[in-house]
């Protein structure tokens, strides 16, 4: 999965040694004193080997990046995250700690032992945006980042084939809606849960659950609320997902 990454990256001029983006000259231009070029994603050891359900966010910019290319590569950003990140040190109401902690809810019923400071090793986490401004604050990117990206993000998306899509804010949501097609929602997803459904990746289905930006206000009194029930639903959707595999790979073995 990584050579594939590194591959399209590199096809697609995104690449963090190799970047020769046809959107740099647009995208620096409100920055360009402070503009860094494009940070490859953080994907995890566990959710390249497959252990538990795949589970990719779909983020906004990074805010803020190092001008170093050498360190925004697939292996740099993996190493950092899964060798040194202190998950239990961080900010209890930022962006990334609430996504270690809704990936952990969410793979729990999968591995007995789980903690909360080991769900760095099972998930995969993309920008939206590739290239930073790095703003003062980490204020948001410009939309020309996002609007120039969008063509990016789903050809990743199907390399990394996930099993769970979190979008975390507008432009998270923005980069695949309508991309995907979307399937009938089984009857264990409420019809109140309107930001959950079910979509379409590589010929198998995957669930999208669009949620707030973690900075937003909204995550706290709508998306947070509802992690019960987003995990029951991961948990039914893997079991019955997994058992319709089983029973086509039998199927497949008995007459072929």
């Amino acid at each position: 999965m990584y050579e594939k990454l590194t591959g399209y990256y590199r096809s697609n001029g995104i690449s963090a040694v190799d970047f020769n983006c046809p959107h740099r000259t647009s995208c620096s231009t409100n920055f360009p004193l402070t503009f860094t070029t494009a940070k490859e994603s953080f994907v995890s050891s566990g959710y390249v080997s497959h252990k538990l359900p795949r589970i990719v966010f779909i983020s906004l910019d990074s805010g803020s990046a190092e001008s170093d290319p050498t360190l925004k590569t697939l292996e740099s950003v993996r190493h950092w995250v899964e060798e040194g990140e202190n998950v239990l040190g961080l900010h209890k109401n930022k962006h990334w700690f609430r996504t270690h902690e809704l990936a952990y809810t969410l793979l729990r019923n999968f591995k007995d032992d789980l903690r909360l400071e080991e769900a760095k090793h099972y998930f995969a986490h993309i920008n939206s945006a590739k290239c930073c401004e790095n703003k003062l604050g980490r204020e948001q990117a410009s939309q020309i980042l996002f609007d120039n990206c969008r063509r990016f993000i789903p050809g990743e998306l199907e390399i990394l084939d996930p099993d769970i899509i979190i979008t975390q804010g507008r432009w998270g949501k923005f980069s695949i809606d309508g991309v995907f097609p979307q399937l009938v929602s089984p009857d264990y997803i409420p019809e109140s849960l309107s930001e959950v459904k079910i979509i379409a990746i590589n010929n198998h289905p995957a669930i999208w659950i669009e949620t707030f930006h973690p900075r937003h206000p909204g995550f706290h009194t709508k998306n947070r609320p509802h992690y019960p029930q987003y995990e029951m639903i991961v948990r039914e959707f893997m079991i019955r997902t997994t058992s319709y595999q089983k029973k086509e790979e039998s199927i497949r073995n008995l007459y072929f």
